[in-house]
């Protein structure tokens, strides 16, 4: 498991961490998305993005615990 995260004298909690990566994922594939007009087959936008983040948050986190 993975402890508390170092940040230049400041401990931040690992669940952090993943949702800062996962941030990096997100941010291009909405602006992918957008480009490619996904959201029109989605019934509620808001949902669907919040749906989206929630399980590449889940990957991400399966990914860094995995060790």
């Amino acid at each position: 498991m993975i402890k508390e995260v170092n940040a230049c004298g400041v401990y931040l909690s690992p669940f952090f961490l993943a949702l800062v990566v996962t941030l990096c994922i997100y941010v291009p594939a909405r602006w992918l998305w957008d480009r490619i007009h996904l959201q029109r087959y989605a019934w509620n936008r808001p949902v669907f993005e919040i749906a989206v983040f929630i399980i590449l948050l889940r990957i991400v986190a399966v990914v860094l615990w995995q060790r």
